[in-house]
């Protein structure tokens, strides 16, 4: 990301001495690309039928937010957003499989069928304001009374949810449960509100935004998809203003900037390593060729083993890697029934697995010789692996 055009120029507001917070910031963001979202929903969205008894169809509807379903009934001119990326990936899920899925059904065809499962499908849960807000003006009373008189079943699909979105709508809704809602990505507070100098950049910053420096209701998440970034998110990365020129302008992704989405990058898990202080085994995560080599559920057998050896349990795990709990959860248990950990803890094997990793050879090239006469004083923003 860090060589990106868009990110490059985006850099160039940030005074010297804050560019190695400016990268720590960046390098901690999950991006999400179109593949991976449209996979991960498609695939929530089959365990939900397998879930459930019967062969009837569930019903798919996309949430959407309060202004832009007013906007249609006021006439007004209609702005796409997210809901509209996802109701076109129902719809072609719906194709995909007609006998168990239809995507926005009327009252009369939902009556006709006799559905008994409906699902609401979001990209993203922040604050949990657009799901409440959703079901409490779009659901119609028909289907209301349907929940309520427990004929019919709901549930909420999401790719990924904050902790206080989730408790948010679990207070909310009496009729919903947990296991009625599925996601991928459970975020908790992030490593920004961990790092103190973080926050006080990202407030420094934010200020030139003239919103909420740390997103909307100071959720502070940090996932930004294909089609979009969230307004959870720090300002800094989508608020434009006279004053600072956002990476996502207006919450959009720049075409130059899709390039990022899908690249393979250890940057975010080098840095979770720095943190945990697994410094030696970060660096070669940015510097060896071998571990360059390697796919993602190797590159992520080797941060879990390094997390569990530093004493997290798993379900500290699942919410320190931004990558879906399923996939967590599967390298755990192939680590378990080769025998790299037992109980949640690491065995000889999985410790010298470790610290083989850690003593992998670097990249030797050769870099050009220092010419202060060309570039005057010059002051790194990383020694020895430190930041500036």
């Amino acid at each position: 990301m860090l060589n990106n055009k868009v990110v490059k120029e985006w850099l160039k507001q940030f005074d010297q001495k804050d560019l190695g917070l400016a990268t720590t910031f960046l390098k901690c963001i999950k991006l999400v690309s179109n593949n991976e979202f449209e996979e991960t929903i498609t695939n929530l969205l089959l365990d939900i039928r397998k879930e459930t008894t019967g062969k009837k169809r569930i019903a798919l509807f996309p949430i959407n937010d309060k202004d832009k379903l007013r906007a249609k009934e006021e006439d007004k001119r209609y702005q796409f957003n997210s809901a509209d990326r996802v109701g076109q990936m129902l719809t072609n899920i719906e194709r995909s499989y007609k006998k168990d899925f239809i995507n926005s059904p009327t009252i009369k065809s939902m009556k006709a069928e006799r559905v008994d499962n409906i699902v609401l499908v979001d990209d993203f849960i922040g604050s949990g304001k657009r799901v409440h807000d959703y079901c409490k003006m779009s659901l119609s009373s028909t289907i209301k009374s349907w929940i309520s008189f427990k004929y019919c079943k709901i549930w909420i699909v999401t790719y990924s949810v904050t902790e206080e979105g989730l408790n948010f709508i679990k207070n909310k809704f009496n009729y919903l449960n947990e296991n009625n809602i599925k996601y991928s990505l459970l975020i908790s507070k992030t490593n920004f509100l961990v790092n103190e100098h973080l926050v006080e950049f990202l407030e420094n910053y934010g200020f030139k935004t003239f919103r909420p420096p740390l997103g909307y209701k100071n959720i502070c998440s940090n996932i930004v998809f294909q089609h979009g970034c969230p307004n959870t998110n720090p300002s800094i990365l989508w608020a434009h203003s006279r004053y600072w020129k956002a990476l996502f302008p207006n919450q959009g992704v720049h075409p130059e900037f899709i390039e990022c989405f899908g690249k393979k990058s250890l940057a975010r898990e080098s840095e979770l390593l720095w943190k945990i202080n697994q410094r030696k085994l970060a660096l070669k995560f940015l510097e060896s060729e071998n571990l360059n080599k390697l796919n993602k559920g190797e590159l992520l057998l080797i941060l879990i083993l390094s997390l569990i050896q530093k004493g997290y349990p798993y379900t500290k795990i699942y919410k320190l890697i931004l990558e879906p709990i399923t996939i967590i959860k599967g390298v755990i248990d192939n680590a378990e029934k080769i025998g790299l950990i037992k109980d949640g803890v690491l065995t000889v094997f999985g410790r010298d697995l470790i610290l083989k990793s850690k003593l992998l050879k670097t990249n030797s090239k050769k870099t050009a010789p220092f010419n202060k006469s060309l570039i005057g004083n010059y002051y790194p923003i990383q020694l020895n692996g430190l930041q500036r």
